[in-house]
């Protein structure tokens, strides 16, 4: 079975990787409990990948910009087993999932002693069965079959027919609007949810009304001399030791055709509800039509679409989670982006006071690193760094800007680094210059993040529009 040979090799799969725990140790990554079992055959599967190692530079960059001062391989493995990971994670419990499906959809599908049907006790309503016949020549057929609870005592018989027959009345005229002028075809039912009755029905002119309910065509009556007849409809009532007839008007005409082995299937499965309707079981015939028949219960059973479903949901979010680092670097560079004019009229303000360009640099990196969350902060700090492990300045600077890559920071940190090299004496009045710039093209950003805002919510604004008319015009067309 799908299901169990794919859990034995999860099984498989987790006690193979548990034995290899030493890889994920060595780098730091090992974690606990169930998370921790996923993760170590992710690491697992990632050795084993094919493409497992393939070098892809564009996630190798975005990861390395993501989380500057990290060693590359190092981010591209975790990157990729926590990709593994959650695809596993999927997976694992969208097979879960079928086979729990396809065990409760197994269990009690069996007939009992392979020949018999159960019915329900006495007010717990019917049972709805899917049978399956296979006739000696191979001939399978599907048959649906609804089995009646016990029957009712005769007082609660008669209570019954009497609201059935009003449910009736509306029931069998199906499209038409009255008894007078029938043209469409009745619905003629041979049972009637929830009543315990067997219908029967009988037409005293089958030329214009049959048994199906069939009204009689114009070619068939155009050659009559009344085009029109009144056709007494009775309808014969059995129940558990209960009969009653009632009569109906309509018109119809017969269609005869050669029964097929499926119509004999239902006729007799029908037949044989009827008449046992006081037992408890039913008896399958062995025999239809003169040809043995072998009977199997089928059960809808979800356990595939749900499997199936899991693969896709796996296959998508692993697609999806490649594309990850790239959403979260576009997302960083926007809040680095939005938070270039503060730090240019920061820093023009610290230089204003006195301060070099180094003490104002790091004085606005600790104090608004726990302040402000924006990883612009982060960056500026790692710059702090690299100036204490010993690089110059202005490299230090450069460095920042490489790493940013925007354009706003790269003309920044080129300023810097120009002023550091010929002297400080016009660096103030450029970095005012500086903060006026930032400042149109912050206002600028704004006024585009709106305009792509206001189109975000056209589609939204038209589909609302939309519903109004409808809900306008549906009323004023029904009153017509």
């Amino acid at each position: 079975m799908l299901y169990g040979s794919v859990l034995i090799m999860f099984v498989l799969l987790a006690i193979i990787s548990n034995k290899k725990l030493t890889g994920s140790e060595s780098r730091g990554l090992k974690k606990r409990g169930i998370e921790g079992c996923f993760y170590q055959m992710a690491e697992l599967l990632y050795e084993w990948w094919p493409f497992g190692h393939r070098r892809n530079s564009m996630v190798s960059e975005y990861l390395a910009r993501l989380h500057p001062g990290q060693a590359p391989p190092l981010l591209r493995h975790k990157h990729e087993v926590e990709r593994i990971k959650l695809c596993l994670i999927v997976l694992f419990s969208g097979n879960m999932i079928a086979l729990f499906l396809w065990i409760s959809g197994s269990s009690g599908s069996r007939l009992v002693d392979g020949m018999y049907l159960t019915r329900n006790r006495q007010g717990e309503g019917s049972r709805e069965f899917t049978l399956v016949a296979k006739s000696s020549s191979g001939e399978e057929v599907k048959a649906h079959l609804t089995v009646q609870s016990l029957g009712y005592s005769e007082k609660e018989q008669q209570d019954l027919y009497e609201e059935m027959l009003m449910e009736l009345e509306k029931t069998v005229l199906g499209e038409n609007s009255s008894w007078d002028d029938i043209w469409k075809p009745l619905v003629l039912p041979e049972k009637l949810e929830p009543y315990p009755f067997t219908l029967s029905w009988r037409s005293s002119n089958p030329l214009f009304l049959t048994l199906g309910g069939k009204v009689a065509s114009w070619e068939d009556v155009e050659e009559l001399p009344e085009h029109t007849a009144l056709v007494e409809l009775t309808v014969w009532v059995s129940g558990n030791d209960f009969e009653r007839e009632y009569c109906f008007y309509a018109r119809v005409c017969p269609k005869p055709k050669e029964k097929t082995f499926s119509e004999a299937v239902t006729d007799v499965l029908e037949k044989l509800e009827r008449e046992t309707t006081g037992k408890e079981k039913l008896l399958l015939p062995e025999e239809i039509e003169g040809e043995k028949v072998v009977w199997t219960l089928q059960r809808e059973n979800q356990s595939s679409a749900i499997f199936l479903l899991g693969i896709v949901g796996a296959v998508i979010l692993f697609l999806l989670q490649g594309r990850e680092p790239e959403r979260a670097l576009a997302k960083k560079q926007h809040l680095m982006e939005r938070e270039y004019p503060t730090i240019i009229s920061k820093l023009t303000l610290y230089l204003g006071a006195g301060l070099n360009t180094k003490s104002a640099w790091e004085r606005i990196a600790e104090s608004m690193k726990e302040k402000d969350p924006n990883p612009i902060y982060g960056e500026m700090l790692l710059t702090c760094r690299e100036m204490e492990s010993g690089i110059t300045e202005a490299e230090a600077y450069a460095r920042f800007g490489k790493r940013i890559r925007q354009q706003c920071y790269v003309r920044f940190t080129t300023l810097l680094v120009q002023n550091l090299k010929k002297g400080n004496t016009a660096l103030l009045l450029q970095l005012r210059q500086e903060a006026l710039t930032a400042m149109e093209e912050h206002a600028a950003l704004i006024k585009r993040a709106g305009e792509e805002s206001a189109t975000k919510l056209l589609l939204p604004m038209v589909m609302l529009m939309g519903m109004v008319m409808i809900l306008i015009m549906v009323p004023a067309f029904m009153g017509m």
